[in-house]
């Protein structure tokens, strides 16, 4: 059994400090907490809305001010969830991304309520994984709801295997509210209960059809059933809570239906589409972005299967997010959520097993002394692999020969251990631990890149199609050309020609004066928007060119581009662009 860290080994006469609950343990997890959440909020604005958010955020408005909303094909739990944040503060791009923060937040502490299942050192270490991941810090800054159910799906689970473990009702309390929430912020909900019905269920059918004893996991763990009062008191839980949110307090039953839509909104996914992903999508930005997250993840996966059923169901969940994932013919870069948070809780239970190993080791001292030594090549090593990808001068020959020198020097110290502790055993692990200490600098390096020093790269796979900062400064030229013929920001008359842009529309909802119309414009407003292509007839009017948003793909990149992008986020294939142009008229006509 490990020790609890911080447990207080003093005398009964010995003073207290501060209440029993607090011991290092918790102040780690509460630290933790608190660094999550200033990733996830800290300049939450800074980025424009990308179409997907505006959709969502622009909708959520409507319905708050009384205009024609469709709550079909959102989240219901982020459409009145939003819908609520704005009658509490005013609509901007911070406040619609507050929820999804929240969510990110909240999975690092969640993971706490796992640690009979992964020990306290490999939660503590999963905590970590899920606070300071890119992915992880990147999503819970998007509105989009697939965080949600990130974390909903981990507390879903804690919930389901700490009742079976312990049996206590609000347990089962809490895994009936986190299914609720799943169900109402995504359909991806439903591939966590793939896996979960795969897990308990297919032991069953194996047994019933080898004629072999029954043994699976559900009858062991659930001999007993649940108290019909406390399962009743789960699902009113459920019940009430996915009534009360899909409905917005029953206030816009529509939700009822967009609630149901989120599972056939999901199952289209898998049809065919025209510019598919490759099927090894996902794999490619595991390794991108969590590659400390998968390679001890799966060294977890291939030694504690076995051990524990909670340590399979993890490979389980792993593989069937996997595969359904990448038989998708729509895949959405947020599925990688999906495979890392199981492979973050088994890397976090292997990291704490080797943790455990080294301390426990008999040659315990020269691992330690090997790691002591080497935290200084290691940090070497990080901050030149940092340099060696610098966006503004990648490349540099001379970072990689220091690169290298700091890896023989790191394998020269590894080597050197083993042979002066006789014990290859603790060279190994003295490796391992190094590899945890280094990838861990590049996830770092990693996380900050993508989320603060060029959050909009359009060469970032995650980020996908990145609304341009440009779109800010249309607003605000429309603003002071409003403020020159109107003497007031939001009253001037405006057209956009073409179908409805979210995008602009979201930015410029203000002005009670916006329409948006298909074909020639007939009779121009003050101020005409059109796409760069168009050539409207707009006599005398001015034209000023925005740029709105940006793409890039990665799919058939060439094999020393690739490496190009993979180190430096960079390629010789040139991003597409989608421009507009505000056209306004001359001050006589006004």
């Amino acid at each position: 059994m490990e020790r609890s860290i911080g447990t207080n080994h003093s005398g009964p006469d010995s003073p207290q400090f501060g209440p029993p609950w607090l011991t290092v343990e918790t102040g780690l997890y509460i630290l933790l907490v608190l660094l999550a959440a200033a990733l996830r909020f800290s300049a939450l604005g800074r980025q424009p809305l990308q179409e997907q958010e505006a959709t969502l955020a622009l909708d959520a408005w409507r319905f708050y001010t009384g205009g024609a909303a469709a709550i079909r094909g959102h989240s219901p739990l982020l459409f009145h969830g939003n819908a609520l944040l704005y009658l509490l503060f005013e609509a901007s791009d911070y406040v619609v991304r507050v929820l999804p923060a929240l969510a990110g937040t909240a999975m690092v502490g969640l993971a706490y309520l796992l640690r009979p299942q992964l020990g306290r050192r490999g939660t503590l270490i999963a905590a970590a994984f899920l606070a300071f991941s890119p992915s992880f810090v990147f999503f819970s800054r998007l509105l989009n709801g697939d965080i949600i159910v990130a974390a909903a799906s981990l507390a879903l689970v804690a919930g389901i295997f700490g009742y079976a473990r312990q049996g206590k009702p609000w347990q089962l309390y809490m895994a009936a509210a986190a299914l609720a929430i799943s169900l109402l912020a995504g359909g991806a909900a439903y591939a966590t209960l793939a896996a979960l019905a795969g897990f308990f269920l297919a032991p069953i059918f194996r047994s019933r059809f080898t004629k072999g004893t029954d043994s699976s996991t559900s009858q062991v763990w659930f001999s007993e059933k649940p108290r019909p009062g406390v399962a009743l008191t789960a699902l009113g839980i459920f019940v009430a809570l996915f009534l009360l949110v899909a409905t917005g307090l029953l206030v816009n039953l529509h939700g009822l239906q967009a609630a149901l839509d989120l599972f056939s909104g999901w199952v289209g996914q898998f049809s065919p589409a025209s510019d598919t992903q490759p099927w090894n999508y996902y794999l490619t930005l595991l390794v991108a972005y969590e590659l400390p997250v998968l390679l001890f993840g799966l060294a977890g996966a291939c030694y504690l299967t076995r051990r524990d059923a909670f340590s399979a169901f993890l490979v389980c969940w792993f593989a069937v997010s996997l595969l359904l994932y990448s038989i998708m013919g729509t895949k959405p870069p947020s599925g990688i959520l999906y495979m890392a948070t199981p492979l973050a809780l088994l890397a976090g239970r292997a990291i704490g097993d080797l943790l455990r190993q080294v301390r426990e080791g008999e040659q315990w001292l020269w691992a330690r002394l090997t790691v002591v030594v080497s935290i200084p090549a290691v940090a070497h090593l990080v901050i030149q692999m940092a340099a060696f990808g610098n966006p503004e001068d990648p490349g540099d020959p001379r970072y990689l020969v220091l690169i290298l020198l700091s890896l023989f020097f790191l394998l020269c110290v590894t080597l050197i251990a083993g042979v002066l502790s006789l014990d290859w055993r603790t060279s190994l692990r003295s490796g391992a631990l190094l590899i945890l200490v280094a990838l861990a600098g590049l996830m770092v390096h990693v996380t900050w890149r993508l989320n603060y020093y060029r959050p909009g790269n359009p060469l970032e796979t995650l980020v996908e199609k990145p609304t341009s900062s440009d779109v800010r400064n249309l607003v605000g030229a429309i603003e002071d050309f409003s403020n020159q013929q109107e003497r007031q920001r939001d009253s001037v008359g405006i057209t956009v020609t073409g179908d409805e842009d979210p995008l602009v529309g979201w930015y410029l909802r203000e002005f009670s004066n916006l329409a948006f119309v298909s074909g020639a414009v007939v009779s121009p407003t003050p101020v005409v928007i059109t796409g760069l292509e168009e050539d409207p007839y707009l006599p005398d009017y001015r034209g000023a060119r925005f740029r709105v948003q940006t793409s890039w793909q990665a799919s058939g990149l060439p094999g020393h581009d690739l490496v190009n992008w993979f180190l430096f986020r960079e390629s010789l294939r040139r991003p597409e662009y989608r421009d507009v142009v505000m056209w306004v008229a001359p001050e006589s006509e006004q």
